[in-house]
C-alpha cells in the first residue's frame, strides 16, 4: 500500500486513542507504526528508532506543525524528556548534544 504522506492527510488525530498504536502513521491499507517504526534520530553507528510508545505522538505533532503549528515540540521517549525540532529536523534530551531525526517512511 502507499502511505498518506503528512501534507496530504488531514488532522484526525483526535479519534485516535493516544496509545501511538496506529496514530499518525496510516493510510487505507492498513499500514501502521507497529511494523516497522518510522521516526528515527541519529547515533554514532547510525540511525536508532524513537521507541514504539513515542512514534505516534511525534508523527501527529510533525503533522500539526506542517499544518502551521509550532516547530518545537517535547515527547517523552526512552524514559527521556525529548525536545524535538521539526524546523531543524532535529531533537535533543536535557542533558545530551542535538541529533538529527528523520522519518524514513516520507520522502524529504
Amino acid at each position: 500500500g502507499t502511505l498518506v504522506t503528512a501534507a496530504e492527510e488531514t488532522a484526525t488525530d483526535e479519534e485516535h486513542p493516544p496509545s501511538g498504536s496506529a496514530a499518525g502513521l496510516r493510510s487505507g491499507t492498513g499500514v501502521s507504526t507497529t511494523s516497522t517504526p518510522a521516526w528515527e534520530f541519529k547515533v554514532k553507528s547510525g540511525w536508532e528508532a524513537f521507541d514504539h510508545a513515542a512514534q505516534g505522538e511525534i508523527q501527529r505533532k510533525y503533522e500539526e506543525w506542517k499544518a502551521g503549528g509550532t516547530a518545537r515540540t517535547a515527547v517523552q521517549a526512552g524514559g527521556y524528556e525529548v525536545s524535538i525540532y521539526f524546523d531543524k529536523m532535529s531533537s535533543k534530551t536535557a542533558r545530551g548534544h542535538p541529533r538529527a531525526i528523520r522519518n524514513t517512511k516520507m520522502k524529504e
